[in-house]
């Protein structure tokens, strides 16, 4: 299950990132699951985008009504990926999975926004999140390696709310 925001997996920090892990189990009884991580040199989460569920309206006399629709909060996150690689079996700089793997969970194992999923940010954030877009708008070449088969782009997550 997620945890409350702010809380973090064992060893990870902001000062100490550790691997970025995506997990998606089936609910049909199975216990499957997928899961794709990626090496924290490609992976960082961005600023927290954090607001309420409320609506605030003001008046023509200068008054302001708040209409709270909600004890959660919204939380997006949006996660930078810099020089990832094609495939899996690129050496460098360390292990993890590229962009190849990433596609194929956004695209097959989730089917974009339809499933939820988990996350471990590199800082360590856990979430059930849902994505929401940016894998069309990722860039070969575009980074700080500029070099061929290295991906750049970044996507956006959106905490699960039940």
């Amino acid at each position: 299950m997620a945890q409350d925001f702010g809380s973090a997996a064992s060893g990870q920090s902001v000062g100490a990132p550790a691997w970025c892990i995506f997990r998606w189990t089936d609910n049909d009884g199975t216990g499957s699951s997928v899961s794709v991580s990626f090496n924290p040199g490609h992976a960082r989460s961005l600023q927290y985008q954090l607001s309420p569920l409320q609506r605030i309206n003001v008046c023509v006399n200068g008054s302001v009504k708040i209409f709270q629709l909600g004890t959660q909060e919204i939380f997006n996150l949006p996660l930078e990926f810099v020089d990832l690689a094609w495939d899996d079996d690129d050496p460098m700089p360390v292990g993890g999975q590229g962009f190849l793997a990433l596609m194929s969970f956004i695209r097959y194992t989730i089917n974009y926004s339809q499933e939820t999923f988990e996350i471990v940010t590199p800082d360590g954030v856990i979430e059930q999140v849902r994505y929401l877009n940016g894998l069309d708008d990722f860039r070969e070449a575009s980074g700080q390696a500029q070099k061929h088969n290295r991906w750049n782009g970044t996507i956006f997550l959106t905490r699960h709310i039940t």
